[in-house]
């Protein structure tokens, strides 16, 4: 999983690389105006302080396979911060990655 954004410009590219998400994606994923784009930024932040840490501790070297740079005063966009909390989602609900305990799950 990567972010970035090519040449300094404003706009930023998300890059998963994951056979199954963009089945479940299409398919699972609720309309992204389901949430909103702060909401979707609170959870990445979790997420990803999640994701790095275990990638430094080199817990699921399995699946977290690359650091996520990801920074909370960064505004990326509805769109990319949708796809990232899907993506960590799909990680959940496929039971490959649970990050986060989160009541009523």
């Amino acid at each position: 999983m990567e972010i970035s954004s090519p040449n300094d410009s404003l706009e930023y590219q998300l890059l998963i690389i994951d056979p199954g998400f963009d089945l479940w994606f299409q398919t699972l994923a609720k309309p992204k105006e389901f949430y909103t784009q702060n909401y979707y930024e609170n959870w990445n932040r979790l997420y990803v302080a999640e994701w790095n840490t275990r990638y430094n501790s080199g817990k699921n070297t399995d699946i977290i396979e690359s650091y996520v740079y990801y920074s909370a005063a960064t505004d990326y966009g509805l769109e990319l911060n949708y796809q990232l909390y899907n993506y960590f989602q799909y990680l959940e609900a496929s039971v490959i990655l649970v990050l986060i305990h989160r009541k009523g799950k």
